[in-house]
């Protein structure tokens, strides 16, 4: 408590601060897919993952047949003076025998910018509906 006392802790604690953190989860709604949108099966493509509504389904994005692996590339696109924290992120799966073993979700800080593994998360069981 004694350090509190500080003449620094005196002089700098009086400043209110400019902008206030939110603190609490909410969904990101500012979310456009960027670049080439992969390959699909017909009427099942990667905007389907950004059009879902609250309590409405639709059926998702499915790779095209035959494909081992799929990059998806999402930006999110917000003010410029806005700052977003992503601490959640949802995969739904199959659950059957076409599940990936292995998602893999990568960030860049800006567009061009390289990409670095952000989770590698492997898919224990082909009964697995969610992975996150």
């Amino acid at each position: 408590m004694e350090t509190l006392k500080h003449d620094w802790f005196q002089e700098y604690s009086v400043e209110k601060p400019r902008k206030m953190a939110r603190r609490d989860a909410k969904r990101i709604r500012c979310v456009q897919l960027s670049g080439d949108p992969p390959l699909c099966r017909k009427g099942l493509p990667a905007e389907n993952l950004l059009s879902a509504k609250t309590g409405m389904f639709n059926g998702g994005f499915c790779s095209y047949m035959g494909m081992t692996s799929v990059n998806i590339d999402f930006e999110l696109v917000g003010q410029k003076d806005e700052e977003f924290w992503v601490t959640d992120v949802a995969v739904s799966l199959w659950g059957k025998a076409e599940n990936p073993r292995m998602i893999i979700l990568q960030t860049a800080v800006r567009p061009g910018a390289p990409y670095i593994d952000a989770v590698r998360h492997p898919v224990e069981s082909v009964d697995d509906v969610e992975a996150g």
